[in-house]
């Protein structure tokens, strides 16, 4: 059911016209907090409403692809590796478990589900996805990434700060991206 939000947070049903210049009957009882999933049209354009909280997009799949942030190595997901409670000193990632031990290069860091950046507007190029940002591990391509590492972004009232644009997740470690590695055939 659509409805007419005023300015100052009243819910009112839809006018008579899109442009009369009566607004509706104000509907009693109704709240004006947007929901996920909420549309909101702004004079034709239409957004959709996402809450932080909904999981739709971010389910992950057996065959999901995992990468150790420090390093760029990708691989399925795998228990081995964890390193114990007193050696996380720098923890880098978002809980998944904290700093692992790459098997290929045997470097320490963040170990983090792979998920493809979906939001086409923040891309710069239509370049492959070969980079991921630290700590969340969006993936988009290079030009991208370095493109989203250089733009801070206001942070409070006096800080500015680079974030991933896909999730608003604040960029760790210089350049806050890295390069992914991929295992192939071997030959």
């Amino acid at each position: 059911m659509w409805r007419e939000i005023s300015v100052c947070g009243n819910v009112y049903t839809l006018r008579e016209t899109r442009s009369g210049p009566i607004r509706g009957q104000l509907a009693q009882g109704e709240s004006s907090a947007l929901q996920d999933g909420s549309l909101v049209d702004l004079c034709g354009a239409t957004l959709l409403w996402r809450t932080a909280e909904a999981t739709r997009s971010h389910s992950l799949e057996e065959r999901q692809p995992w990468a150790y942030l420090t390093c760029g190595h990708v691989h399925g997901r795998h228990d081995w590796g964890q390193k114990p409670e007193h050696c996380r000193e720098h923890e880098g990632g978002p809980s998944t478990g904290g700093r692992r031990e790459c098997p290929l290069c045997r470097s320490l860091g963040p170990y983090v589900p792979l998920w493809l950046g979906c939001e086409p507007a923040f891309y710069v190029d239509a370049g492959a996805p070969t980079h991921a940002f630290v700590p969340c591990g969006h993936v988009c391509s290079e030009r991208t990434a370095k493109y989203w590492a250089e733009t801070s972004l206001p942070h409070g009232t006096h800080a500015f700060q680079p974030i991933c644009p896909f999730c608003s997740t604040p960029l760790t470690g210089t350049p806050g991206f890295t390069r992914l590695i991929f295992q192939g055939p071997v030959d």
